[in-house]
């Protein structure tokens, strides 16, 4: 999470249905998650925040352009069970997407793949939640 406070999350904090979920969030464009259609990627912040922006990283310095398209739902929760809608994110035609997401409180963030690149699969370099403690 960054913002007011900025927190490292190691690869416990997380959890995955497919692939190396630590190389999402590990600040390095040269590594990625890759996952297919229907992944989930589930990060454990470590406390509450009121989150307000997602960015996404796919492979844009390792892969193809036509592997780089991405789409995916973003959900929150404070307790890890209970997880409701809190945006949705696209690539478009760019190997990244940063966008503001309605304020909301969450200890939880899990990000659901709904669309892939052309070879099926998620490649992720980068994921990152911004918000503040308050």
């Amino acid at each position: 999470v960054f913002g007011d406070w900025s927190s490292d999350v190691c690869s416990s904090d997380l959890t995955a249905s497919a692939g190396a979920p630590h190389s999402a969030v590990d600040r390095s464009l040269w590594t990625l998650w890759e996952a297919p259609l229907g992944a989930t990627l589930q990060v454990d912040l470590g406390e509450e925040f009121l989150l307000n922006r997602c960015a996404i990283a796919t492979g844009g310095l390792t892969q193809l352009t036509e592997q780089q398209q991405l789409e995916a739902d973003l959900f929150v929760s404070l307790d890890g069970q209970d997880f409701q809608p809190a945006g949705h994110l696209a690539t478009g035609e760019f190997f990244w997407v940063d966008q503001p997401v309605e304020p909301v409180r969450a200890r939880y963030v899990e990000l659901r793949i709904t669309g892939c690149a052309v070879d099926g699969l998620a490649h992720i370099a980068s994921f990152d939640v911004f918000g503040n403690l308050d």
